[in-house]
């Protein structure tokens, strides 16, 4: 453990499951660079759960006062919105850390120990924060997932909801018929590995399910381009208001 030199990084609760994951391919260069994990703290447990197999990553289960500020957090995002966040992330620790190579994908567990089913299309409208403005930002009016709705679910085709309580509670019936999974993250985690296609509001599942290069539209609202952007190349956009 390198901790002795400063070398961990914080999740901070100030910043959700979204921005921990535009940090994890850095994580993963500086993992390689020094030839070990990179210790991490994770302000939020069910964040820290979706990387309990992460193999460049090293949980803490303490915060480390004794060692000084962290190298970077999950705050370190890019206000110019000049390029992701991914990318921003890399550009300024490599003024600190002689990382080499090119910029790996954003990485998250897929929960591998959870059996789970399979659905042609599985939706997602989370939310970190149940702040109003914060909602009004995230929450694509429902007509625009009702878009993406079979009209015959006769036959072999299927659907899905996944996410917590509180985003199934929020949303009313708009998922009223389907298979809605609110058991855990890993659970929502095993769900997207599974899944053929996600339909998804701009949320920290959403970057989970980029992360596994699942085939995917993002309902994008409120939130900055390309700031958000994920490198999953079999993602599309459909821009909502």
């Amino acid at each position: 453990m390198r901790i002795d030199q400063h070398i961990w990084v914080h999740q901070t609760e100030l910043y959700g499951m979204g921005n921990f994951i535009n940090l994890t391919p850095v994580i993963k260069m500086m993992a390689d660079h020094y030839g070990e994990p990179i210790p991490v703290f994770f302000d939020l447990k069910f964040i820290e759960d979706c990387f309990l197999d992460c193999p460049f990553i090293e949980i803490l289960k303490e915060y480390p006062v004794q060692y000084g500020p962290p190298m970077f957090s999950s705050g370190l995002i890019n206000f110019r919105n000049d390029c992701p966040d991914y990318i921003h992330v890399y550009k300024e620790v490599t003024k600190r850390v002689p990382l080499i190579g090119d910029i790996p994908h954003t990485y998250v567990d897929q929960a591998n120990e959870i059996i789970a089913n399979s659905f042609n299309t599985l939706f997602i409208r989370g939310s970190g924060s149940e702040q109003k403005i914060y909602l009004d930002s995230k929450m694509p009016d429902d007509e625009y997932y009702r878009a993406y709705f079979a009209d015959n679910l006769a036959g072999d085709y299927t659907e899905a909801f996944t996410g917590s309580d509180k985003d199934i509670e929020r949303a009313g019936d708009l998922f009223k018929g389907m298979t809605c999974y609110t058991g855990g993250i890993r659970l929502a985690l095993a769900l997207i590995r599974e899944a053929d296609y996600i339909v998804a509001n701009d949320s920290g599942l959403a970057h989970a399910a980029a992360a596994m290069n699942k085939p995917m539209t993002i309902l994008w609202k409120n939130t900055s381009l390309p700031k958000n952007a994920n490198p999953n190349k079999n993602c599309s956009y459909k821009m909502c208001h």
